[in-house]
């Protein structure tokens, strides 16, 4: 809760001030992905950890407390408060410091407490979801924690090795999690270094794990390196139809800003199936839940959901209704896209022979 308050205290001066919340946090940086949960890396309870996390976690929470007390400005729709100076930001890193070192902690719990709050869970606490502004204080925090603790994450990353066959323990599984999300902290600061250890976890193959963290980091970074890692998995998966559900999911869920060009291009790929639910939620659905590119300020990733309920309508009310909830809580955001989620809510609703699912989302959204 403070570091999403750390958070949404530059989104709001970022808002108020122009460049503020940048700067507070940094500075901007390339798009490197980063996700809530367990999607940089596989989870899991490791036991009872309580005993073992006393110290980290009170450190961090300590840390945290210097930056503030006060309720957030941007969840109540103001911009005057917040912990947005670079001396919260200090505090912040100096918590997390002190929590990642800390070798009697928990792996897996380490793993629930160094994560950052999404981007999608960050615009619940506004009132006006500011979809750059969000975007862009994630990412420069997370650049600030690649470079302030380089060296580390670099030591976790190695400590936490996993020697010898793949094994599913708890144990295992919480050192993996811990792993991978010290190497998404460092890929943000897109040294050549680091892109290597991405480069090499993935030629690994140790676990489907690892190399589809390394996957993620390295189609994020961009360039040759990642158009041949997704080439090379795809190869190796291709009779795998849940596996190659990820690779999808992965490219839809890109940072960067040609991502909606990757995805209509995915459609014409020989593996995509409009009559198959799971493959198109992991494109279509994927891309709805990319919140910084799929709510573009042009209304471009709007209309591609509103052609893509059109065509998967007729085939699966069902799946067509569910992709349409991207769009019901169009009065979250500012003017301009509110005019467009409605505008495409509205050419839906207006279709002829529109499914009872369907339209009974739209219709309701729009009441």
């Amino acid at each position: 809760t403070l570091a999403q308050r750390l958070l949404l205290g530059a989104v709001a001066t970022g808002a108020d001030g122009g460049s503020k919340g940048e700067s507070n946090l940094g500075g901007s940086v390339s798009g490197k992905r980063s996700s809530r949960g367990r999607t940089l890396g596989q989870g899991g309870s490791g036991g009872d950890s309580r005993s073992g996390i006393g110290s980290g976690a009170s450190g961090l929470g300590d840390g945290l407390v210097s930056m503030g007390s006060g309720t957030s400005a941007a969840a109540q729709g103001g911009t005057d408060q917040g912990p947005t100076t670079t001396g919260g930001v200090a505090g912040f890193i100096a918590a997390f410091r002190r929590a990642l070192t800390d070798q009697r902690a928990e792996p897996a719990l380490l793993a629930e407490i160094l994560t950052l709050p999404s981007e999608t869970y960050l615009a619940d606490q506004m009132a006006v979801v500011d979809v750059e502004g969000i975007h862009r204080a994630r990412e420069g925090l997370i650049a600030d924690i690649a470079t302030a603790l380089r060296g580390d994450l670099l030591a976790t990353y190695d400590r936490l090795r996993v020697p010898g066959p793949y094994q599913p323990t708890p144990a295992a599984i919480g050192r993996r999690s811990l792993r991978n999300l010290c190497l998404a902290y460092l890929a943000a600061a897109g040294d050549a270094e680091v892109l290597a250890l991405c480069q090499t976890q993935f030629a690994a193959g140790h676990n489907l794990t690892d190399q589809l963290t390394a996957l993620r980091l390295l189609v994020d970074a961009g360039g040759t390196t990642g158009e041949e890692a997704l080439t090379a998995f795809h190869d190796r998966w291709a009779g795998d139809e849940l596996v190659l559900d990820k690779w999808f999911a992965i490219q839809a869920g890109a940072k960067a800003p040609e991502t909606l060009a990757r995805v209509r291009r995915l459609l014409d790929h020989p593996a995509y199936d409009l009559t198959n639910p799971n493959r198109v939620r992991s494109l279509v659905m994927s891309f709805t839940q990319n919140q910084v590119r799929f709510h573009a300020a042009d209304g471009a990733g709007y209309a591609f959901l509103g052609e893509q309920v059109r065509v998967i309508d007729p085939l699966n009310p069902h799946l067509a209704a569910r992709l349409l909830q991207a769009l019901v809580r169009w009065r979250r955001f500012d003017a301009g896209r509110q005019a467009l989620m409605r505008a495409e809510l509205e050419r839906v609703l207006a279709l002829p022979g529109l499914s009872k699912d369907s339209y009974e989302v739209a219709a309701k959204a729009l009441a």
